[in-house]
């Protein structure tokens, strides 16, 4: 299994990314998206909205609202948990700071 350094070398020599030092510590660095990268990662988003809007075209009316609510639904939920564990995280360090 390759690890995340390999990963990034990879990224580095395909040219979408590059990776600075940060300080003397080599362990610490910033990784950037090069012109490369962004635009390489504009043309996936791209690509794959118009694959998502070519599958919405080839609902029903019924189907596309049926869709529609269940991603609302999930969003919401999701909007829950995420507010539910921010919630946590404050209380865990609120409870630490008292100790």
């Amino acid at each position: 299994m390759a690890t995340i350094t390999e990963h990034m070398e990879a990224l580095i020599e395909m040219g979408v990314v590059s990776k600075r030092r940060l300080g003397s510590d080599r362990r610490n660095v910033i990784v950037e998206l090069t012109q490369a990268g962004k635009l390489a990662s504009e043309a996936l988003l791209k690509r794959r909205n118009d694959l998502v809007i070519q599958a919405m075209e080839k609902l029903d009316p019924r189907e596309r609202d049926g869709f529609l609510k269940g991603l609302e639904a999930l969003s919401a939920q999701s909007d829950e948990m995420c507010t539910h564990n921010a919630n946590d995280k404050k209380r865990e360090r609120d409870v630490a700071r008292m100790s």
